[in-house]
């Protein structure tokens, strides 16, 4: 039993610190009661189990999993409560942690959500997950803030109601082998419906536009004069963009 509780004890530093880590984060998110064990490897961590805990996660652009590793590393010596996941690193850190010194690293992207109770921490941790999924696609560095990928995140949380959505959207244009239509719909999204606009960027004629507009609107039963209708277009548009990114991460 010993050496199953102690079993990070044969890793490497690094392994035995990314092990520990993952392992208390798990205990202190299914509310287990804190253990000599776990307060052991919180000593051996240097992460403080009294204070409020703020979920977190990073990721490096470009890095791979041995710069993730690093990073991880370099978090719990600050202090953190972190571990790999991949092309990830996740955990927590005390309230006010200061992240200045890491954000010297111009490849960095990372969400932090404020104090958060036990019984929260795994659904707070998903959702930044998602955040850095949508932040990442979008190029994004630095911090990430919910407030900035409002509908992304909606839709992440629910990705049925999105995939639903979504092909009630596109499915009709698939059928009919429209793919002209299909890409004629994402920049009429992408030019808020001004059909000026979106016929210069395709580029069509503007006639040939409003054409593709009446055929798309027979296909799938939509007015792309209405707003609930432009809404829906907007919101199929945004999960296909963000879909292939998120997708993995939801639900953890």
């Amino acid at each position: 039993m010993l050496a199953e509780a102690y079993g990070d004890q044969f890793d490497s530093p690094a392994t035995a610190g990314d092990r520990r880590a993952r392992a208390l984060f798990d205990r202190l998110c299914v509310q287990l009661p804190i253990t000599v064990e776990d307060r052991d490897r919180a000593a051996r961590l240097g992460f403080d189990l009294v204070q409020d805990h703020c979920p977190f996660v990073a990721q490096l652009r470009g890095g791979q999993v041995a710069s993730h590793a690093a990073l991880a590393g370099r978090l719990r010596e600050a202090g953190a409560l972190a571990f790999t996941e991949g092309v990830q690193v996740a955990g927590l850190v005390p309230a006010g942690f200061d992240w200045r010194e890491f954000l010297a690293d111009a490849s960095l992207l990372f969400g932090e959500a404020p104090p958060t109770p036990r019984p929260r921490l795994a659904a707070v941790t998903d959702s930044l997950r998602a955040l850095i999924a949508v932040a990442a696609a979008a190029g994004r560095r630095g911090r990430a803030r919910v407030d900035d990928f409002l509908p992304e995140l909606l839709l992440a949380e629910s990705p049925e109601m999105a995939t639903r959505i979504a092909g009630r959207v596109f499915e009709p244009l698939k059928r009919a082998d429209a793919a002209d239509l299909a890409d004629t719909l994402r920049c009429l999204a992408a030019h808020d419906f001004n059909t000026a606009a979106a016929a210069a960027a395709l580029p069509v004629h503007r006639n040939t536009l409003l054409y593709r507009v009446g055929r798309i609107e027979k296909l799938t039963g939509l007015n792309l004069a209405e707003q609930r209708d432009r809404t829906l277009v907007l919101l199929a548009v945004t999960w296909q963009g963000v879909a292939g990114s998120v997708g993995p991460t939801v639900g953890g």
